[in-house]
């Protein structure tokens, strides 16, 4: 199944996928994570940080979403 999402203004620089469910995790370099439905490429939710995601990882349990700051 192909599935076409909204990209971000910035750079793409980290991927993750949820253990679990149909979600796929998206961090860019305009310092916002998205949140993506696989199953139908809707956006779930948007989080703005306050410092450049260098990576994105996602808990075994899904519960929790971590990232990485990305060094200057």
């Amino acid at each position: 199944m192909r599935r076409d999402f909204r990209a971000p203004d910035g750079l793409i620089t980290a991927l993750a996928y949820h253990p679990a469910k149909p979600i796929l995790a998206s961090a860019s370099a305009d310092l916002i994570i998205l949140l993506w439905s696989l199953e139908d490429g809707k956006l779930i939710e948007e989080l703005r940080l306050p410092v450049q995601p260098r990576s994105l990882s996602i808990s075994p349990s899904g519960h929790r979403l971590a990232s990485t700051e990305a060094k200057h």
